[in-house]
């Protein structure tokens, strides 16, 4: 009896003990934080301090309109945590069934800005109207939170019919400050915490805030986070009070808080090597390689549609034409909507994909590189093409009457003979991936150091005031890049013209 109540003694302590060391074991994984554009430096300096804590967690974020990201989770984004501007793509989520918790988080106000040098007496909200104020800039007013709130604001003051023409659409709030940085609008309507965020622009009115419905910033854990214990570490970070100071100073009101905001704490400077930031580093890298990998994804089909095209007489040739070249003549989010219909987890292929292999294309760089490699294809096929087509046919007859099959003639003296073509198309379709966006950001997003590209890194600093630096910075390497790229290709078209004359 003895015996038999010191083993449960025992075993009761070591289950504690098991249970104790698994508390105890620290956090390790990758989060995906996709969060309202308005939210990107608290949520920035957020990541900075939990992986402060927590070094063994990765937490990337992609930051857009809140409608843009909530659509891309619905299409099978891995995400873990969604902050929105607005409840109702919170709602949308929820309807989805993709929610496994969700707490209002934030609150914001709207105001006008104007540029900081500017003239321009603006005091109420009805100063918009006077003359000088030809441009005021505003997210979508049709889908992103903060331009709803801006559109309802005007119309309960009885001023949107009259302003309605001056209105200049956005991609979201922090492009619509961007405007007026710039100078493309002599006022906008954002965000407070935004407006805190720069010393380009100035605060001309503040608006009340029952001009519009409630602004709330609902944090979602999604349904895939819940299963992650550093996403649900994290999500529970942004509710503690270390995450509400933080929140605090970036000009944001804590739900259920009276603090008023403090100044805003400028972003850290990032470490920089070779003059560049890590975050741009990465941009550099995935664009090499999903440049690379396109390449060598396209390369063997391009071969095949190239050879048929330059060989092919056929009244049926124009159809191999037409699908080879749609992609040169689709808009490139045409483009990538239609593979995003493909690839997406509930898609044909994506589905199977997932569902055999566990294997996710849409938002990562798979999904990105297919995007490149659908997007560069006419190119790439129009120089192998012209390559096959100076290669004399009757060197293949040759060879085949010496006994060559017609795969080993094709092997041994056509593809030899071509090479410096098929290589000039693989530069020119290297070249052409690298500057690749509107598909990209359809099917792969704009998720910092996993999709983001050079041109998404370009598009995301161009829409954030104070980062024109970034910008000129990875432009000048983009321009760079693609000159290269065309030196090249020219070098490697002029050797193959110089073979043949010979």
């Amino acid at each position: 009896m003895k015996l038999s109540r010191a083993v449960v003694i025992v075993s009761t302590c070591c289950l504690l003990a098991a249970a104790a060391r698994a508390d105890e074991a620290p956090l390790e994984g990758q989060v995906l934080v996709l969060s309202a554009a308005s939210t990107t430096d608290a949520v920035d300096a957020l990541r900075a301090a939990f992986v402060k804590t927590h070094p063994q967690v990765t937490v990337d974020a992609g930051f857009a309109a809140s409608s843009a990201l909530a659509q891309q989770i619905a299409a099978g984004a891995p995400a873990d945590v969604y902050l929105s501007a607005n409840e109702r793509w919170a709602d949308f989520l929820d309807e989805k069934g993709l929610v496994a918790r969700r707490r209002d988080l934030l609150s914001n106000r709207l105001v006008v800005v104007v540029a900081d040098d500017s003239k321009l007496e603006v005091k109420r909200p009805a100063d918009l109207e006077q003359q000088g104020i030809d441009h005021v800039a505003l997210a979508d007013p049709t889908s992103v939170p903060a331009g709803i709130y801006a559109r309802q604001a005007l119309a309960e003051l009885g001023l949107w019919q009259d302003l309605e023409a001056k209105v200049v659409s956005a991609a979201d709030v922090r492009q619509a400050m961007q405007l007026v940085v710039s100078g493309a609008a002599e006022a906008a309507i954002v965000y407070a915490s935004d407006a805190a965020t720069s010393d380009r622009v100035r605060v001309a009115v503040e608006l009340d805030e029952s001009l519009s419905e409630p602004i709330r910033y609902p944090v979602v854990l999604l349904n895939r986070g819940a299963e992650r214990p550093a996403a649900v570490a994290f999500y529970d970070y942004l509710l503690s009070a270390e995450a509400a100071d933080v929140f605090r100073r970036y000009g944001f009101l804590v739900m259920a808080d009276d603090h008023p905001a403090a100044d805003a704490v400028p972003v850290a400077a990032a470490q920089r090597w070779w003059g560049l930031s890590r975050d741009e580093w990465l941009a550099l890298r995935l664009s090499f390689q999903v440049g690379l990998c396109a390449v060598v994804a396209s390369l063997p089909v391009a071969i095949a549609a190239g050879y048929v095209l330059a060989r092919w007489q056929s009244r049926a040739k124009w159809v191999l034409e037409l699908v080879v070249n749609l992609p040169l003549v689709l808009p490139p989010v045409v483009t990538g909507l239609l593979l995003l219909f493909v690839f997406s987890p509930k898609g044909p292929i994506g589905g199977a994909l997932a569902g055999t292999l566990g294997i996710e294309i849409v938002f990562t760089w798979l999904g990105a590189a297919i995007a490149s490699a659908v997007v560069s294809f006419p190119l790439m096929v129009r120089a192998i093409r012209l390559a096959f087509q100076a290669v004399d046919p009757r060197l293949e007859m040759v060879a085949r009457s010496l006994g060559a099959g017609r795969a080993d003639a094709f092997f041994s003296v056509t593809l030899p003979l071509a090479r410096s073509g098929v290589l000039a198309g693989c530069v020119l379709a290297f070249a052409r991936s690298l500057g690749e966006f509107g598909a990209t950001i359809m099917v792969a997003g704009n998720i910092v150091g996993e999709t983001q590209t050079i041109p998404l890194a370009i598009f995301s600093a161009g829409n954030r005031p104070g980062f024109e630096a970034e910008v000129w910075r990875l432009a000048s390497i983009s321009i760079v890049l693609a000159a290269l790229a065309l030196v090249a290709s020219e070098w490697l078209e002029r050797r193959h013209a110089t073979r043949e004359s010979t």
